[in-house]
């Protein structure tokens, strides 16, 4: 830390209030008339026509899963009572965006309340001790940062867009709303329990095209079995494709639950058990033979019959809206939902010829692909940030 760095409370230079109620005229999407960004505890929640602050500020999210978190803003907006803002900056000793990233760096969220709603206060912001560089400095900081952010904002709109392709994709590859010419025998449609899809596509009940397993493998290791990896609910929930070198948790499993459980290519997996009804049954697809890889329990293996569908097309069809919506309404359940053997045996797929599957699922691995790497590129991008912040903030590197 260099001499000419001050060090004092953030409350000698901010002075801090908690929002206000939400505006009556609050609405979801931007408008010309609702165009005031409306921000709560997680962020922007809406847009209004009135305005609670006409300067730049900082919001800071109070309550919820986000309390702690940072933002600088600097349009009109209003601030809801799940949030603080800073009313008022000393801009004789702090430039505004600088102490925005100082705050996100110190981690306010390390000082909400346990136990209970997640709560912040402005108490806990005072008592922090900051070091400020001086002003010019502050500002070539804030400069170098905003560079990262205007890169990792650019690369977050390319994968929002390519999420959207994909989702249209989707909604137009698996119902048969297009096609490939090659497989097109007939332009007639047909209406069914689960939407229209084309006359010479079949509707299945998933038993018919998988055979299904439940599994009822637990985290635990004990001596008296054999050791595996385990494949466990959130690396299903957060993934659509299972890879064999995954940082899978290391458990056991008896010899039975091995024969029974062990995952295999093309294997489709789903969440048979959630919190909300809507994430029932997320799917993804094991694409390459794994290592003593056991699925674990709260989870369904599905594996496909050969030559009757394909494990990515049963990946993707079953992500498909009129699918889903199938397994939402099956999951039964009051602050907990869960699929039936029953219930998962009878759900209806739309089924193709497995040479259109084949194609369907390859242009959907694409997207998928593409979103990967965007991915990964913003992931590397926000690395760089959090490593130039950790020497810029402290005054290791100076500009």
């Amino acid at each position: 830390m260099r001499d000419e760095w001050r060090n004092s409370r953030i409350r000698n230079y901010l002075d801090l209030a908690s929002g206000k109620t939400k505006p009556n005229d609050t609405v979801i999407d931007l408008s010309e008339q609702c165009s005031i960004p409306v921000y709560g505890g997680n962020g922007i929640l809406g847009y209004s026509s009135q305005v609670l602050i006409n300067h730049e500020t900082l919001v800071i999210g109070r309550v919820g899963e986000y309390c702690g978190t940072v933002r600088y803003v600097n349009t009109p907006c209003w601030v809801t009572d799940n949030a603080i803002y800073a009313k008022s900056i000393d801009e004789d000793y702090i430039y505004p965006k600088f102490i925005a990233y100082l705050l996100s760096f110190q981690k306010l969220g390390r000082f909400r309340k346990r136990g209970g709603q997640p709560l912040i206060s402005q108490k806990n912001i005072y008592t922090l001790r900051i070091a400020l560089p001086p002003l010019p400095e502050q500002r070539r900081i804030a400069e170098i940062l905003s560079t990262w952010d205007a890169a990792i904002g650019l690369v977050e709109q390319r994968i929002a867009a390519a999420e959207q392709r994909k989702k249209g994709l989707v909604q137009r590859l698996l119902t048969g709303r297009v096609r490939f010419a090659e497989f097109v025998q007939s332009r007639e449609l047909r209406k069914t329990k689960i939407g229209t899809y084309p006359k010479e596509w079949r509707i299945r009940r998933l038993s018919d095209v998988a055979e299904i397993q439940v599994s009822y493998v637990d985290k635990k290791s004990k001596p008296s079995e054999q050791p595996v990896r385990l494949c466990n609910y959130m690396d299903v929930f957060n993934n659509d494709y299972i890879y064999d070198q995954m940082d899978f948790m290391e458990a056991s499993a008896t010899e039975s639950e091995i024969q029974k459980c062990t995952l295999k290519k093309q294997d489709v997996i789903i969440t048979k058990d959630s919190e909300t009804r809507e994430e029932i049954a997320e799917s993804c697809v094991v694409v390459e033979d794994l290592t003593n890889v056991v699925c674990g329990y709260h989870l369904t293996i599905l594996r496909s019959k050969k030559n009757v569908i394909s494990g990515f097309f049963l990946k993707d069809v079953l992500s498909s809206p009129s699918v889903h919506h199938q397994f939402v309404k099956l999951a039964n359940g009051t602050t907990r939902f869960g699929l039936t053997i029953s219930a998962t045996h009878k759900a209806l797929i739309p089924v193709p010829s497995v040479a259109e599957q084949e194609k369907i699922a390859a242009v959907l691995q694409t997207c998928d692909r593409e979103i990967e790497l965007l991915t990964r590129k913003r992931d590397a991008l926000q690395r760089q940030q959090k490593g130039l912040m950790q020497r810029l903030l402290t005054g290791r590197v100076r500009v």
